[in-house]
């Protein structure tokens, strides 16, 4: 795994990188769970340049912060799952850095607990939505 070298717009106005670069694969995969993000919970998908987060205990998502009054939330990474981070450039896919290495078959686990709580969260959310039938 290559060290990460930001590209000047990042260098210059971005917000922290990892240390490492992100394999091609992977922001495809991020963008995945984005897209089970907004289509199970209907919020704004975080990879695109949105302004959303999402938080659960499994996992965290948030699009490219913008606002440099906010310092700590521009801080923190754009995913997280355990000690796993990956941030990125305006948008996934753009500008992409990691924390540490990690293979194929370490982050496919990732994904799987990453979709599987989403899939639980739609679940108790069905579960508790009030039953309006007469």
């Amino acid at each position: 795994m290559s060290e990460y070298i930001p590209e000047l717009g990042q260098m210059a106005f971005g917000n922290p990188t990892g240390k490492y670069s992100c394999p091609d694969w992977m922001a495809g995969m991020l963008y995945a769970i984005g897209l089970d993000l907004s289509v199970r919970l209907s919020i704004p998908n975080p990879c695109k340049n949105v302004s959303a987060e999402y938080i659960n205990d499994t996992f965290e998502m948030r699009s490219y912060c913008w606002d440099e009054r906010d310092e700590a939330r521009c801080a923190l990474p754009n995913f997280k799952c355990g000690d796993f981070e990956v941030r990125w450039y305006k948008y996934c896919g753009r500008g992409m850095s990691i924390n540490r290495p990690i293979d194929r078959a370490e982050f496919a686990e990732i994904f799987k607990k990453c979709v599987d709580s989403i899939l639980r969260e739609r679940r108790n959310d069905a579960d508790n939505a009030p039953d309006n039938r007469p």
